[in-house]
């Protein structure tokens, strides 16, 4: 779950244990609620993948390969959300790719237990 919090005076995004991001610029509320909607998004994307490895091998690849086709354009359109909240370019690109790899983990995770 994202929280948000404040060290000094900078809002920064909380997932507990994983990672604090720390955002200087005022970005609007959408900003904010895009970033936990892909992490939540990512988290069930890793999830479906772990599950249809259970399932099987063969299945667990179709899924992966499936999902990694429809992350591409709904990663652009969370960098444009992102953009047009206010972020900047570089602080976009990483929190986009952190939230891509707190999914990846979950990914692994599920996959490790067949």
């Amino acid at each position: 779950m994202l929280n948000i919090c404040y060290i000094g005076e900078s809002p920064c995004l909380l997932v507990p244990s994983l990672l604090y991001v720390c955002v200087k610029e005022d970005i609007n509320v959408a900003g904010y609620l895009n970033l936990a909607a892909d992490f939540a998004h990512n988290f069930t994307d890793g999830l479906a993948i772990g599950a249809s490895y259970a399932t099987s091998r063969s299945v667990g690849i179709i899924t992966m390969i499936t999902i990694l086709l429809h992350e591409v354009p709904h990663e652009v359109g969370d960098f444009a959300i992102l953009m047009q909240s206010g972020c900047s370019r570089k602080k976009v690109g990483l929190v986009t790719v952190l939230i891509v790899i707190l999914g990846f983990k979950v990914y692994v995770l599920g996959e490790s237990d067949v």
